[in-house]
């Protein structure tokens, strides 16, 4: 927030039982990775290089299922998947698909855009 000039405009943390709420209505329990992201922080805006990150209340099953089960939408748009096993895809028109270890390696990745650009 601070590279992108809104230091002050980190959204409040998502509780635990609002987090827990949307489990219930995944039918799936988040990693703990994005369960940290989320209580830090719940949803993110969108800038010129990154998506909005979607609240707890607006996370989503996406349309895309592998062997352990959905993914789960957590932008928007619909470029970024949370996967069962913790993974984020993110997909780009011009790049294709990138898969992240996780929801840090994501928000680590946009830290480096910005950087780049400033």
């Amino acid at each position: 927030m601070r590279l992108r000039g809104e230091p002050d405009a980190v959204p409040p943390a998502a509780s635990v039982a609002a987090i827990d709420h949307a489990e219930n209505r995944l039918g799936r329990t988040l990693p703990d990775e994005f369960r940290t992201f989320l209580g830090v922080c719940d949803g993110l805006r969108a800038d010129v290089v990154f998506p909005r990150l979607l609240g707890v209340a607006e996370l989503r099953h996406g349309t895309e299922t592998d062997a352990s089960g959905p993914a789960i939408v957590i932008s928007d748009p619909p470029v970024l998947a949370l996967w069962p096993s913790g993974e984020v895809t993110e997909d780009d028109e011009l790049f294709g698909r990138s898969v992240h270890p996780g929801i840090r390696s994501v928000l680590e990745e946009h830290l480096r855009l910005l950087e780049a650009s400033a």
